[in-house]
Formats: structure tokens, sequence, C-alpha cells
């Protein structure tokens, strides 16, 4: 029997990440797909990270993937119930009466024939969730070549949800899942979310946060951290709330290891970093901030110096920073 797959990622969420659900509070509409975009190394698919997406790449050394795919069984519990359907115990509900019937010889001896023993039991009344038969779509969006080839795919399940029905919290759990096992990111869209849409996130290390509120940032930033003192959560509504007074496009917000940033971009490429933990300077990045942005202080000091400005928080910062965003705006 095939072994399932081992994804060099997170493969299953437990339940609707709460910037997921911040996120559709967001959207202008009810109507939502499950997708995410993400940048892909051209080492990851020559090594067969994503082969079983269909994504290779071939001997002219050209990226080749299918448009649709349907996840393979083998990828994770939510791929194998989206082909062949799963029976749901209801322990809620009461017990049933069941009776099982097996053959047996008679007196223990087959040369003097069978007979047929019948027993029952109560068990937990069954419900068979029927297959979805759901397909991930795939769309390369761009090939960037910064630091090694890499590749910008966008990934969709093929599936409008509506925030109004019933079971839309249900729906969209599984959609997550769906997509996460397969490709390792879990995120959603306005259905009629057009390419541009989907390239202001192409930072996989980022999560992307809409202008709101100071309050809510501050609670946006700090989520999936542990707790922070409240001198901390001071420092940053006091950073923020002048962030908000420059009217950045979006936050954006570290993930997974880069936690502890959170950045304000005013446009593609001008963006202002800040650390949760160790704010003694604000960076200002251009136009290659996503790679910088993951560098540690270490490197980005040794060799990287002409590549942004770094404002320490002393006297005046603020006004320095402010003058910087206006004039690189213009």
């Amino acid at each position: 029997m095939p072994k399932k797959r081992k994804a060099p990622w997170k493969k299953n969420l437990l339940k609707v990440p709460e910037n997921i659900w911040l996120k559709l509070k967001d959207l202008d509409t009810n109507d939502i797909i499950v997708a995410g975009i993400k940048k892909i190394p051209e080492s990851d698919i020559k090594t067969g990270v994503y082969k079983h997406l269909g994504i290779k790449i071939n001997q002219n050394n050209e990226v080749t993937f299918p448009s649709k795919i349907q996840p393979n069984l083998l990828s994770g519990r939510y791929s194998k119930t989206n082909l062949f359907g799963k029976e749901k115990v209801l322990r809620d509900l009461p017990k049933t009466i069941k009776s099982y019937t097996f053959e047996t010889p008679n007196f223990g001896d087959s040369s003097k024939g069978y007979h047929d023993v019948t027993w029952t039991r109560e068990v937990y009344q069954r419900e068979f969730i029927r297959p979805k038969e759901l397909e991930i779509a795939i769309e390369l969006l761009e090939k960037e070549n910064t630091q090694g080839p890499s590749y910008v795919f966008k990934f969709a399940v093929d599936e409008v949800l509506n925030q109004t029905t019933r079971y839309f919290g249900t729906d969209l759990l599984y959609n997550l899942n769906l997509l996460q096992e397969n490709t390792g990111i879990s995120d959603v869209y306005e259905s009629s979310s057009t390419r541009k849409d989907y390239l202001r996130t192409i930072y996989i290390d980022w999560e992307i946060l809409p202008p709101g509120e100071t309050g809510e940032l501050v609670e946006r930033i700090l989520s999936g951290r542990e707790s922070e003192n409240n001198a901390v959560r001071a420092q940053l509504t006091e950073r923020l709330d002048l962030l908000q007074r420059l009217e950045p496009t979006q936050y954006i917000k570290g993930v997974s290891g880069f936690r502890r940033y959170f950045g304000a971009q005013f446009n593609d490429n001008l963006v202002v970093f800040e650390n949760v933990e160790y704010g003694n300077a604000i960076y200002i990045m251009f136009d290659e901030w996503h790679e910088l942005s993951q560098k540690s202080r270490y490197e980005l000091l040794q060799g990287f110096n002409d590549k942004f400005i770094r404002i320490e928080h002393r006297r005046g910062w603020e006004n320095r920073l402010t003058r910087e965003i206006q004039d690189r705006r213009r």
C-alpha cells in the first residue's frame, strides 16, 4: 500500500484561523474562494516537492503544470475524504440496534454442514459524507530571478463559498485544509479577485492586513504570540498611530519565524518595517523589501546598507520618518 506523502509544511488546521475570520469581515462580498499564492524556488520543483500537483521542470528547463488537479489521496485525510467521502459517527444521537450474521460449521465440523449465527448489539448511528471531488486550480502568475529562479503560483480550490449559508464555517475549514495539505498555504479571497489582487500577497512569509483601527491592528499583529506585557502593547500602539497618519495601503505581519516583525506598505516598493520585541530602529525598504525583510538585523547591517534606510528611535525619529515617506511617495 502506498505511503502517505510527507509534506515539508504543517498539514492540517484544527479550526479556521483568527486572521481568516478577520479578513472575511473586511471583504466587500459574501462570495469567497479558498486560495493563495506561493513563491516556489525552482530547486523545490526539481526535487519533487510539488510533483503531487503535477508541477515539474521539463527537459527544456521550463516549468509545466496542469490547470487543475484533483488532490492526491496520499496528501492527507481531507484529500482522501475529497475523493472517497467518509463515515461520520453521530455520538450525539441515541444508539441503534444492529444485527451481525456469520456462517459457522455445524458442531465445529464443516463436513456436517453450516448454519448462520446472528447476534445484535447497540451501535452509534452513522452518516456517510459524500465526496466533494473538488479540484485545485493552478496558475503561474510570474517568474522571478532575484536570488535564483523561482515561480509565483496561485492555487485555488474550485468552489465558491457564500458566507451566509448554514454550513459556511464547516465548508470553509474543509477547503482550507484541502489547500493546506497540498500547498502549505491557506487563505481566502473574494471570488472576483484579480491577478493584481493576488500578486499583492506574493510574499509567503508575511500576512497581509488591511488598514483598520489601531486597537484592532494591535490585536492582529500580536495574535498567535504569547501574551505581551503592557509596555510592548503601548509602544506598538504608539508606532501604529504614527504609521496610520501616513496612510499606508496595507499592513504586513510576520508569520512563522517572522512573527516579531510587522510593516506598513505605502506602495509596491516602499515599505516600513518594525520589530515588536527589539525595536531600536525602524527600516524603510524599497524594491527588494520581500527578500531583505527576511534577513536578520546582523545580515542587513553587514552587507545591505545601500538597500534600505535605518532610522534609530532617537529624538526626532518620527519627523524624519514622515519626511522620508512623504518625499518618496512623491
